[in-house]
């Protein structure tokens, strides 16, 4: 039995938006340096929609949000391991 596509609740234009406030969010923000972030918070910081937010990581952004969240969360190690002031550690 084929599964049945499930509309989203975004247009092309409102998702490719979100996506852009997303983005700037974890570039300028750097919330996922929070150890204790959820998705509520995120949400809220967005003003978007819990269910919402779910939504457009998971289906347009390809990922669930502890996998997006560490994804950034290892990008940043990533950074501050290859700086010479932390190689001590």
């Amino acid at each position: 039995m084929a599964r049945k596509q499930k509309k989203s609740c975004f247009s092309t234009e409102e998702s490719n938006n979100w996506q852009k406030k997303i983005t700037a969010l974890i570039a300028n923000k750097q919330p996922f340096l929070k150890p204790n972030l959820s998705l509520r918070q995120l949400a809220g910081m967005l003003g978007i929609q819990t269910n919402k937010l779910s939504e457009l990581l998971n289906e347009k952004m390809g990922k669930n949000f502890s996998a997006y969240i560490n994804h950034y969360r290892v990008k940043h190690f990533k950074q501050i391991a290859q700086n010479p002031d932390y190689q001590h550690l």
